[in-house]
């Protein structure tokens, strides 16, 4: 089998670069509420469909809105939470971004070595965009790809095209970095080199992954 080496690297944010938000959001919300922790997951999983894919604001997400549909209550509604307390937790989960340990000795070493970084994440803005810009991010990456601004989210093939049309990709020379196994999946099927992440030492792995494949 021919491997072809690597010229581009396409990395997920939340449990890749960033640590991951959900747990944080999921304890924050338990705080407020009092709720078991089943029932909100079910509540914000159910929001964040339409949150990851731009169909409802963030603000929408947590405080509800009205559409034809009827009134939709948002997490807060539905998890009884005061509307008064909306800012605060903004706040404190602002307050709770953190990189993952050795991601920007990761990146620094990728920008080093002159590979071209995409971003690609399924996100709200809260969620990842405003963490990417507080990090300043940019300053590695590319390109960057927010599923709430594409208006489609992974593992859906449309994402895909999306990224390889405006990233100008030649999947044979991706390496492509996700925590789940079904947006692996799909980057296979469009011929991707694939790296499936399972915590911070696999920063390590991948460049040796690299490595073995630099001319």
């Amino acid at each position: 089998m021919i491997v072809n080496n690597i010229e581009t690297i396409v990395l997920d944010a939340d449990n890749v670069i960033l640590e991951k938000i959900s747990p944080k959001i999921i304890t924050f919300l338990k705080e407020l509420s009092g709720k078991p922790e089943e029932e909100i997951k079910s509540i914000r999983k159910k929001y964040w469909e339409q949150t990851k894919i731009g169909a409802i604001t963030e603000e929408e997400n947590w405080l509800g809105r009205k559409d034809e549909e009827g009134f939709r209550k948002g997490i807060f509604g539905e998890l009884n939470i005061s509307k008064e307390k909306y800012t605060d937790f903004i706040g404190k989960l602002r307050e709770s971004y953190r990189l993952n340990e050795g991601a920007i000795d990761f990146l620094d070493e990728l920008k080093q070595k002159k590979y071209n970084l995409c971003l690609f994440s399924n996100s709200s803005y809260e969620t990842i965009e405003r963490a990417y810009l507080h990090f300043k991010l940019d300053s590695y990456f590319k390109f960057a790809f927010f599923s709430h601004k594409l208006k489609v989210a992974k593992p859906d093939s449309r994402t895909f095209d999306i990224l390889i049309k405006k990233a100008n990709l030649i999947t044979e020379e991706t390496l492509f970095v996700d925590d789940k196994e079904k947006n692996i999946i799909t980057a296979k099927e469009f011929k991707f080199q694939t790296f499936l992440f399972k915590g911070v030492k696999d920063f390590n792995e991948i460049l040796k992954y690299l490595s073995e494949r630099t001319p």
